[in-house]
């Protein structure tokens, strides 16, 4: 995924992948907070399949639920 938008983006995949969601609770959060430093309010989430609805449960519940 960080390849294809590194691709698109015509950055490298490190840099990709800072400007992703993607990775653990904390890396989230971190990335997160750097948009919100910034003044982003709103996000959108894209996901790719396979689905897992225990992974979104549990982002939803640990780290949306810590940035209330």
């Amino acid at each position: 995924m960080t390849a294809m938008a590194a691709a698109l983006a015509q950055v490298s995949p490190d840099e990709a992948r800072r400007q992703m969601l993607i990775g653990g609770k904390q890396e989230c959060l971190d990335t997160i907070e750097r948009y919100r430093a910034v003044g982003v309010r709103h996000f959108t989430l894209m996901l790719t399949s396979p689905y897992s609805r225990e992974e979104i449960q549990r982002f939803a519940e640990e780290a949306i639920a810590e940035l209330r």
